[in-house]
């Protein structure tokens, strides 16, 4: 039984299925896509091997995690005890442990405001919480079993793959509400977005596809077909390269997409 029905199965029973602000905000990304490489440079005498250095007790079936880059913290879904754990890495434990809602099953970090935006498949809602006061401070209804989830860092809007609804969720951060509904190929799962080309990409399990969206238009521009059972999707932010999983062809799809693509120098973010 492939994962994609399992998820399905477990949340229904029985269902199958500014220029400034510009500048800033490509800095702050750039350093986020670097992944603070200077800052972590291995030094002289480090070690040439990987150590497991701690294990942290998280809740139930952790599934999802994402980091803030600009302050380390690390915020795992757990999709049994419908909550995330926060864990701070200078201690390696759980500092906070915050409700969200039924199955939470995918997580997002936006870099410049830190907000958190989580998944729960179980209650079709997404959760946003402040990262300052770890409370949720909005919940968002979307689309059924939403269950990937991506921020746009550079607008700071937010894409749900719902798999039930066959849809994508656009969530406006300014309101914390959906601004657009997309229609995509069958049981979206994964979701990412290439930062500097401005475009998202959403992988169709049901479907075998992964459909590329304008995100200016709202509107799908490109069906690709790709393996059985996509899963995960992944972008290089230099290259443009996506890739992604197929959980039933045991196979990555490496995707190249067309020409090379930057992002209109007229858009503004928004907060």
């Amino acid at each position: 039984m492939s994962r994609r029905r399992l998820i399905s199965e477990r949340v229904m029973p029985g269902r199958a299925l500014g220029q400034r602000r510009t500048t800033i905000a490509v800095v702050a990304l750039v350093v986020a896509l670097a992944g603070f490489g200077a800052a972590v440079a291995s030094p002289a005498a480090a070690s040439t091997t990987y150590d497991v250095t701690a294990t942290i007790p998280v809740g139930n079936l952790p599934v999802a995690v994402a980091v803030n880059q600009l302050t380390s913290r690390v915020y795992v879904a757990n999709e049994e005890s419908n909550t995330v754990s926060v864990i701070n890495p200078a201690k390696d434990a759980v500092t906070a442990t915050i409700p969200v809602g039924t199955v939470p099953f995918a997580v997002a970090v936006n870099q410049l405001t830190g907000k958190v935006y989580v998944a729960n498949s179980g209650s079709n809602t997404v959760s946003v919480i402040n990262p300052i006061t770890t409370a949720v401070t909005a919940t968002i209804p979307v689309g059924s079993i939403p269950v990937g989830v991506a921020v746009d860092q550079l607008t700071g809007k937010v894409y749900v793959a719902s798999e039930g609804s066959n849809t994508v969720s656009v969530l406006n951060p300014a309101t914390n509400a959906v601004g657009a509904t997309i229609a995509v190929g069958s049981g979206p799962m994964g979701v990412a977005v290439n930062q500097l080309a401005g475009k998202v990409y959403v992988g169709n399990a049901g479907s075998d596809t992964v459909s590329v969206i304008n995100p200016a238009t709202n509107a799908v521009t490109a069906t690709i077909p790709v393996g059985r059972d996509t899963f995960g999707v992944a972008v290089n932010q230099l290259t443009g390269k996506i890739y992604v999983t197929n959980t039933l062809s045991n196979t990555v799809s490496v995707i190249t997409p067309p020409g090379r693509q930057r992002r209109p120098r007229h858009h503004r973010p928004a907060r």
